[in-house]
């Protein structure tokens, strides 16, 4: 008999049955298992027992547990060999005592309220089963991606007793065990089981599936609680030799039902629905040599079971129809009608550059592909036998190997693809599964010529990564950019080969080729040829790829200087010299930086290359490069040497990743990626003596420039050196900022906000930036709102809570930000719900621009519909300069045009707010209105982030939105504020045509939002303000709007 240790407090062994156990069957889970015990010990509902079954764990994860279980009598780990997933969960479910069971697998997580309110549901309702809605998430690198899955689009299904039995469609449901709770009782006198099959892989669909056969009272719920990780690359969804897992537990679902022969009658044909979706599933995920055998092998069955009359297809959906018939007659054909297998014409060639040790796992990446019309090429040097062995075994790969340079490989492979688009990548990269299948998916529905795609950068750590690509966003945005030599489209798009997918047709018309400049196998020309001839790009703003840049190869000078004196050969004209233009120089920047001396040797050339004469700041997407560029083509070596922060806005943006990791510790990874350590001083000191200055004589300036330099750079390594050993991370391997202070202030101000607010807290403390400080000021608050934030604050040191009388928000603002200590803050609203990128996202803005203020995106809630609502006019981009940081100034007539006049979307630098003394007005409306305004047009540093980050609640009856009668004239003593102010600061002028064009269309809006009575007021009051703003007697192109004046004059008469 096997040996089963439990160790759980004597005191807990008597005591009543808790309300639910938490079965949690764990297996080498060590990454991620204290995050998950973590929110299951937290949870508001604390009357549970947590049962952890350690399923013999050969790493470090049983000690884990035992060291968060501390003292907690709740926390019971039993500790066995190793038998599988389904296994533990019945061991799990046997020690259990509670009322209901509820499952949590250990690389997931669950928030804070899901067992209080499934609970209570369960109770309320005598439900056997409640099952809710759940968010799939990806966290792999420092990147948090969620999709959120509904159990159903149908709202008829959610929150009323269901009978599976006698409504059968609920049986399309996904599949899973974890995202809901069982009564107990119930389990153990339909006997229900999960399946004994070794390993972890799909045990859970036959516990589903007697569930649903045998409930009688199942509650469904449109919330989401339960956080399903999708990344983890020991998790058996991506274990491509577990084919026939799937058909093990079909077998046992079968068994059950000819158990129950009445039961097998009505439910057959479902079960045969769900056989057929787990096995597409399974086709999706193993690798590309076992689907053929396993579509070969679906057939057989199938065939069976329509032989048998089981299959009934009626239940069948006609694409799910169609798919099975075809399956039945030919599986090849299947197949390549889900583009799993190759096809006569495959749909992407890509072609795989051999450069480095990871070249097999970025074959199987591509191999594993979800979308498989692929044809392989994979190109280099030279490939050891066990590679060529592992490449043979798929069919669709082409082997090169060849001792040309790269170019003129690489123009061999277009000579022979056949693809109708070409995708070249880097061994060392990994591509997201999904990518091929998306871009397919998009260039089968749009007009387009190249797919252009995000992508990371691996740090060494493994835990850390940046946005390669996330500079260039804000130049093209998301969806089908027309190109027309685009200045901003070409620069927007960069220079990399690997984040794009190019039509070969576009290729051959243009007749393009790699130019072969010696060392370079590099791609700029070819890239910004194809760019200025294409016609339609779609920009993917997901990371699809992530590459290691350490593998990486150094780009020759002097062949790239050739490749520059090409593009600049091409005669480019317009806009879109400009592009190319910003190309070159960005460029040039990073090469320059890399090869110093050299680059001080071909001054010369780079100058008449640049012509830099010919160009102003303005024409540079990022005025920190052209800076750059100019002091070197003036400076000499030593001066750009000491000054080699100039490039900050560059460098920052492009380089600072997830965790905001410092700029140290940016230098000691291309410290590392160079091969650089102490030596680097004395290639220093070397550079010295061999320098041009030193050889004419000039020592007397030289020695204290030098000497300088070497001083600041020693400082820097010294630092960094530090800075290494006490680097830390937290639980989801961010890098932890090692400054105690809070680096962002989050003020919320709070009024009768008790429904919302434990929503709203939880979507911040669950930000993936967890560095801040909450600071909660109750407007005399006359429900529990301050209860709830009290009950908070004893179990969250960063939540701060202030009380004042009722003086309404703006007041409120007020106080919280003159407690503010962080380096930057955000004012939200109790009653509005953040995406968990928040506060991360605008700070790595705000870091790497040194903006005063960044906004993001946003979309509306409605809180009666459940639905979310398009407020793509938040951010007027069609408004926006070009650049990527800009200023109040130079949104000149758009300064209260572009942005909305709340601020709720803006993360602020403290120390900018304190230095302009902006206050929020002391009135119960439009408090923010001067506040955001006002430091819009004084902020000499604005930035923008392209991402919906705030989910702002509609038909709120408690918001102030909601009884602006109370308020009616506020608008009018908000705008008057504004003008009095500007008037004073000498800007109104400046700003008039953008005050006046706001002022008619708020009042428009604002005029509509009132009852019959506050109308005839309002209007009554306009009269004054229209003479006082001469807003009458303009010529005709001074409002942007016409409709928004005629309004305006139609509620004056």
């Amino acid at each position: 008999m096997e040996e089963i240790k439990t160790y759980q407090d004597s005191k807990n062994m008597n005591e009543r049955r808790p309300k639910v156990s938490v079965i949690m069957p764990m297996y080498n889970q060590e990454k991620y298992i204290a995050e998950c015990l973590t929110s299951v010990i937290r949870q508001s509902l604390k009357d549970i027992e947590i049962i952890v079954v350690n399923d013999g764990s050969t790493d470090s994860s049983l000690k884990i547990v035992q060291k968060i279980k501390g003292d907690d009598p709740r926390v019971i780990i039993i500790d066995k060999k190793n038998s599988g997933y389904g296994h533990s969960l019945n061991v799990g479910v046997d020690a259990a005592k509670g009322e209901y069971i509820g499952i949590v697998e250990t690389d997931d997580y669950i928030l804070p309220e899901m067992y209080e309110t499934l609970y209570r549901v369960a109770r309320a309702k005598n439900a056997e089963i409640v099952k809710t809605d759940f968010c799939r998430f990806s966290s792999e690198s420092g990147f948090v991606s969620r999709t959120e899955v509904r159990l159903s689009e149908q709202k008829k299904y959610y929150h009323r007793v269901i009978c599976p039995f006698k409504e059968k469609e609920v049986f399309r449901f996904p599949m899973n065990t974890w995202s809901g709770i069982y009564r107990r009782d119930f389990l153990l006198r339909n006997q229900i089981r999960h399946n004994e099959t070794p390993g972890a892989s799909f045990q859970d669909n036959g516990f589903w599936f007697q569930t649903f056969c045998l409930a009688k009272s199942v509650v469904f719920l449109d919330s989401i609680f339960y956080m399903n990780r999708r990344d983890n690359p020991n998790s058996s969804v991506y274990d491509s030799n577990k084919v026939y897992c799937v058909s093990e537990e079909y077998k046992y679902i079968d068994r059950f039902l000819k158990g129950n022969l009445s039961l097998r009658k009505e439910i057959i044909g479902y079960y045969w629905l769900k056989k057929f979706h787990n096995y597409v599933f399974t086709l999706n995920r193993i690798a590309y040599m076992f689907k053929l055998e396993f579509a070969e092998y679906m057939q057989k069955e199938f065939i069976r079971g329509k032989e048998t009359k089981e299959i009934d297809f009626k239940i069948f959906n006609d694409t799910e129809r169609e798919c099975v018939r075809l399956l039945m007659r030919e599986p090849r054909a299947f197949l390549q009608k889900l583009n799993y297998i190759i096809s006569d014409q495959p749909g992407i060639s890509v072609v795989l550059v051999k450069t480095n040790h990871m070249f097999l796992d970025t074959f199987k990446s591509i191999a594993n592909q979800k979308y498989g019309n692929l044809q392989i090429f994979c190109i280099g040097d030279v490939f050891t036998a066990a590679e060529k062995e592992y490449l043979q075994k798929d069919d669709r790969t082409v082997i090169m190997e060849s001792k040309d340079s790269m170019p003129a490989l690489l123009n061999q492979v277009l000579q022979q693809i056949t693809g109708k688009y070409l995708h070249i990548v880097p061994s060392g990269a990994i591509l997201n599964a999904c990518l091929y299948s998306s871009a397919m998916e998009c260039f089968d529905s749009n007009d387009i010529d190249i797919y252009v795609f995000g992508a990371n950068i691996q740090l060494s750590c493994g835990n850390v990564a940046y946005d390669v690509f996330d500079y260039n966003k804000n130049f093209i945005g998301e969806g089908i950019v027309f190109n027309h030599q685009d200045a901003a489209v070409i620069y927007g798009c960069g220079i990399s080969l690997n984040n794009k997918i190019l039509s070969v047709q576009q290729i051959y018309e243009n007749k393009l080729e790699f130019k072969d400049y010696r060392d370079n196998g590099d791609s700029l020309s070819f890239v910004v040829e194809y760019l200025l001839r294409c016609r339609n790009i779609y920009f993917e703003k997901n990371n699809c790829l992530c590459l290691n840049p350490l593998n990486s190869q150094n780009i020759d000078f002097c062949s790239r200087l050739e490749e520059y004196r090409y593009l600049n050969s091409l005669h480019i004209t317009g806009q879109g010299k400009i592009g190319v233009l910003n190309v070159i120089a960005e460029d040039l920047v990073q090469i320059i930086r890399e090869n110093g001396t050299e680059a001080f040797a071909r001054r010369e050339d780079i100058i008449r290359l640049l012509n830099l004469s010919n160009y102003t700041r303005e024409d540079f997407f990022n005025g920190y490069i052209y800076d750059f560029l100019l002091k070197f083509a003036y400076a000499d070596s030593a001066e750009i040497s000491e000054d080699c922060d100039l490039t900050k806005d560059y460098n920052s943006q492009k380089y600072l990743y997830y965790g905001l990791i410092s700029a140290g510790e940016w230098q000691r990874f291309w410290l590392q990626k160079n091969g650089l350590g102490n030596d680097r001083f004395d290639d220093d000191l070397n550079s010295i003596r061999n320098s041009w200055s030193y050889k004419v004589g000039r020592i007397i300036t030289y020695f204290p420039r030098k000497a300088r330099g070497l001083v600041r750079k020693f400082k820097k390594y010294v630092k960094n050196t530090i800075a290494k050993k006490s680097v830390k991370y937290d639980a989801k391997g961010l890098l932890k900022l090692q400054n105690a202070q809070p680096l962002v202030s989050v003020v919320m101000p709070l009024y009768n906000v008790s429904a919302f607010l434990k929503e709203c807290l939880n979507s911040l403390l669950h930000q993936t930036y967890q560095n801040l400080e909450i600071i909660c000021v109750d407007d005399g608050s006359s429900d529990n709102t301050y209860e709830i934030v009290e009950h908070y604050q004893k179990e969250h040191k960063n939540i701060f809570l202030y009380r004042q009388n009722h003086l309404y928000a703006g007041v409120a603002r007020n106080t919280g930000f003159a407690h503010a200590k962080g380096k930057y803050t955000i004012f939200l609203d109790a009653d509005d719900v953040f995406e968990p990128d928040l506060i991360r996202s605008l700070l790595i803005r705000s870091e790497g621009t040194g903006a005063d203020i960044s906004v993001c995106a946003c979309r509306g809630f409605d809180d009666k519909t459940k639905k979310y609502i398009d407020m793509n006019w938040s951010i007027h981009k069609d408004c926006l300069p070009l650049q990527t940081v800009f200023s109040g100034k130079k949104l000149g007539d758009y300064v209260c045009w572009a942005f909305m006049g709340w601020a709720w979307d803006k993360l602020y630098r403290t120390d900018f707010i304190r230095k302009h003394a902006l206050k929020f007005q002391d009135v119960r409306s439009t408090n923010d209105a001067y506040f955001v305004f006002t430091s819009i047009a004084l902020a000499k540093r604005i930035t923008y982030v392209d991402k919906i980050l705030v989910n702002q609640r509609k038909n709120n009856s408690e918001s102030i939105s909601s009884s602006r009668e109370k308020s009616w004239n506020n608008c009018l003593l908000a705008a008057d504020k504004i003008y009095e102010d500007w008037n004073a600061k000498g800007i109104y002028q400046r700003y008039e045509r953008s005050f006046c064009n706001w002022f008619v269309q708020f009042i428009g809006w604002h005029y509509k939002t009132l009852n019959e009575d506050c109308k005839g007021k309002l209007a009554g009051e306009l009269l004054k303000y229209v003479e006082k703003y001469r807003l009458l007697n303009r010529n005709e192109k001074f409002y942007y709007l016409e409709q928004d004046f005629k309004q305006f004059i139609d509620i004056m008469e």
